[in-house]
């Protein structure tokens, strides 16, 4: 057992060696007794967020509360709300597929070099496209 994994334990299932993993508690308590120096401040750490959070009260939610969620959750949208939550996604996928476009036709032969064959042009998802001049593709 290595400090490094006696505080993971520690931090993960608290002070109390009752709740530690029982294919790790043996090693981990006789580290704690082995090592008292490095396993005190771990332990008394964890045994102050242990007792805080034993003293907290749970209060579940009330039924009015949970009725209120599921009605708002229930709710029907205003037709127009859809009609505008469409156009926002169409629009989105536009703007993506503009991006892509330029990406690949401009942007993409300027970042690696491109055999441009003895025409001078590049065949790519959108048409050719001319990496050449005339004067070069004619040669």
């Amino acid at each position: 057992m290595t400090p490094e994994r006696f505080k993971a334990i520690v931090e993960a299932y608290g002070a109390g060696s009752d709740r530690w993993p029982l294919a790790e508690r043996a090693d981990a308590e006789a580290f704690a007794t082995e090592n008292p120096g490095v396993a005190e401040p771990v332990l008394r750490l964890a045994a102050g967020l242990d007792a805080l959070l034993g003293g907290s009260e749970f209060v579940p939610a009330s039924l009015a509360l949970v009725n209120r969620i599921r009605a708002a959750a229930s709710r029907k949208k205003h037709p127009s709300f859809r009609i505008w939550q469409g156009l926002g996604l169409l629009g989105f996928g536009l703007s993506g597929a503009l991006a892509g476009a330029v990406a690949v036709t401009v942007l993409a032969p300027l970042a690696s070099p491109v055999d441009l064959g003895k025409d001078g042009y590049v065949l790519t998802a959108f048409g050719e496209l001319s990496l050449a001049s005339d004067e070069e593709a004619g040669q």
